[in-house]
Order: C-alpha cells, then structure tokens, then sequence
C-alpha cells in the first residue's frame, strides 16, 4: 500500500473515514485473480483481490491479508474479513453451481492464523452460502508456516488446502517442501521475473518444481507476464499459472462473463467433436 495517497500527507489522511466511506459506497471491492491450468489453458480457481478505488484517481490492488493488516493498524474495528468472504463467497457458490468447481484461495496473515475464530467465521460463511468449504484454499507465508504448526496440521486433517506463498526465497524452501501439511506452493514473483536473464533461477525453479511433485505437491507460478515464461515454467513441470499474460484481476461482473464465454467455446468444441465424429463413422459405413 502506498506511503501517500493521492499526494495527500498520510498524517493529514482520515484512512478510518475513507476505508468506512469505500467500504459503504462500494468503492473497495473484492476482485478476481484467475489461477489457470498450464496443460490445457482452463480455469483451475481464482485468489481473492481486495481493490480500493480511491476517489484520487488511484487503483489500489491488495491481498486480503494486507487489506486486514491495514484496517487492524489503523484502528478500524470492522468486519474486514466476514465482508470480504461473505461477498466473495456467495458469487463462487453461485459461479460453483453454473460453470462447475473452482477453488477459490486467499491470503491469511500471521493474526489471522493465531486468531482463536478466524477459521471458525471462514467455515460458517462457506456453510451460509453453500460453497464447499474443502474448496478453499488458505494461503500462507513459509515462515508462518514453520511457526504455527499445531493449527495448521489441524486445519491439514480437515482436508483443508494450504498454500505456502511467495514460495522459493529462503533457505527453509526445500525443507518446506518435505512437510506432510502443504499442498500447494506459489513461487514468488520476484524468481519469475528474474528467469529471462539468470539460468540459476531456471535451473532452481526446476529443482523446487520436481523436488514439489515428487511429494504430490502442485505448483503455481505466480507473476508470469510473458508467453516465454509460461512455456519455460510448463516444460519445468509448473502446473498452474498467475499473472498478467493470462489475466488482470477481474470484477465479479468480469469474471462472470468470462466463465460464460469459456463456456460458450468449450460446448461449441464438444458439439464440432461430436458432430465430427458422427460424420466420420457415416461416411466410413457409407451412410
């Protein structure tokens, strides 16, 4: 989040009032960030994008966890993150229901983890809006990881999915890849980046990639901007991808039309299969 907004001096900035205001006249939104597959290009989920469109003109993007860490410092006692979840939750169960599965994933941060009813609001807002809550993925830093085990394996034995992100930085990362808990891993953007110009980063994408499915662990590249980064990160076995060559966040409205183009397209490749087929077959018999 920026140190000023809209040129304004922070100390002279009422973020309480302005978050209350945004958060009254629809200007925070939850937005959309597709995950897609690398093997065929579909949608696997989405992560959830907290974006504030402020009356100076800006267009703020946040994580849910950053978006929560923010009310929390400036001393804003709202229902940052039962807002969050409660909108976003009813448009997947929706969108669930209408296109088929989607996991949906956002950022947890270290508060939230130890909170004594973070994942408890999380199950009851699944619950009331009907969306599988074994469908929601809870992503979490490497070193959050390491730190709250108890919790985490807890959450693990309910068949919940964990992602640890900003993955691949530490010297831990290896050993977080031996961890019985995680499920998933979304290397950092800032390895994605560096790719074109450092074959170390290549060969140690590819290492954390085999090392992760050797123990049944998928990996997403987060950050991908370009065409030759998708092909690289798919030949070294990434399975899911993130970032601008695929998609910008998206609105709820966004979204939507997109999952009914999609499909749009797929019904119409199935039915020219289909078809395909049946002409084929008439015209081997003679028909």
């Amino acid at each position: 989040f920026p140190v000023t907004i809209g040129g304004a001096n922070p100390d002279d900035f009422d973020i309480h009032a302005a978050m209350t205001h945004a958060m009254s006249n629809a200007q925070i939104t939850v937005e959309y960030q597709p995950l897609y597959r690398l093997s065929d290009g579909g949608v696997f989920g989405v992560e959830l994008v907290v974006c504030w469109k402020h009356p100076s003109g800006q267009t703020i993007h946040m994580s849910t966890a950053d978006f929560s860490a923010l009310a929390k410092k400036w001393g804003i006692f709202l229902p940052v993150d039962a807002w969050v979840l409660r909108a976003a939750l009813r448009k997947m169960a929706f969108w669930q229901k209408s296109y088929g599965p989607l996991v949906m994933s956002f950022n947890v941060s270290q508060a939230q983890i130890e909170g004594p009813i973070f994942f408890k609001s999380v199950k009851k807002e699944s619950d009331d809006a009907s969306y599988p809550y074994q469908l929601i993925e809870f992503e979490v830093s490497e070193s959050a990881l390491l730190q709250t085990s108890d919790l985490l394996t807890s959450l693990v034995s309910q068949r919940q999915g964990i992602t640890v992100d900003a993955f691949g930085l530490l010297i831990e990362s290896k050993q977080v890849l031996t961890d019985a808990r995680v499920r998933k891993i979304k290397l950092d953007p800032k390895l994605i980046a560096r790719m074109q110009h450092d074959q170390d980063i290549v060969h140690l994408i590819g290492d954390l990639t085999k090392l992760a499915t050797d123990n049944a662990i998928l990996v997403t590249a987060e950050g991908v901007c370009t065409r030759a980064q998708c092909d690289v990160l798919k030949a070294l076995g990434c399975s899911l991808g993130q970032g601008s060559y695929f998609s910008r966040p998206m609105s709820d409205v966004e979204f939507e039309t997109y999952l009914a183009t999609q499909l749009s397209k797929q019904k119409s490749i199935d039915f020219r299969q289909k078809h395909g087929a049946t002409s084929a077959v008439s015209i081997a018999s003679g028909r």
